[in-house]
């Protein structure tokens, strides 16, 4: 039931709040909103209850797709931050969904060369998750991955 009533409604408060906080800076009236309280209830839950609730599939790409425009520099610091917090988490919840949903993001051309193996033979993949084509991504990028 959660998953079904509950999450679609979380997820398109988010997906909204996201264009109403867009270039919002600090000292905007909307930072000292109900909205932008709300907002960041909301986004400090998400990664928890993905986790929790053992979201797979089209409900955790779902998720991250509306975490994403938070991931912009041009949204306020705090919700950077705490959408760098959800893509952390799920990383270490489902490797391979937040790897292949950041390489969408990156949307780039760069070539990932696997590491040379004895037991298989692995072959490069075009478009990494460390390098996004969108310049407004990249410091987060390189928050979620540890890049300095």
């Amino acid at each position: 039931m959660f998953n079904r009533e509950v999450l679609p409604k979380i997820y398109k408060f988010i997906e909204i709040s996201s264009n109403d906080s867009h270039l919002k800076d600090v000292g905007s009236a909307y930072r000292s909103s109900h909205a932008y309280r709300t907002q960041l209830a909301a986004l400090s839950s998400l990664r928890t209850l993905a986790v929790d609730l053992r979201l797979e599939d089209g409900p955790l790409e779902r998720a991250m797709s509306c975490v994403r425009p938070y991931l912009s520099n041009r949204q306020p610091k705090p919700l950077q931050e705490l959408a760098v917090q959800f893509f952390r988490e799920i990383l270490k919840y489902d490797w391979g969904a937040a790897w292949h949903h950041l390489r969408v993001l990156c949307d780039n051309q760069l070539t990932l060369e696997p590491p040379a193996l004895d037991t298989y033979d692995l072959a490069p993949i075009t478009g990494t998750p460390f390098e996004p084509s969108d310049a407004k991504y990249k410091n987060n990028i390189n928050a979620i991955f540890g890049v300095k």
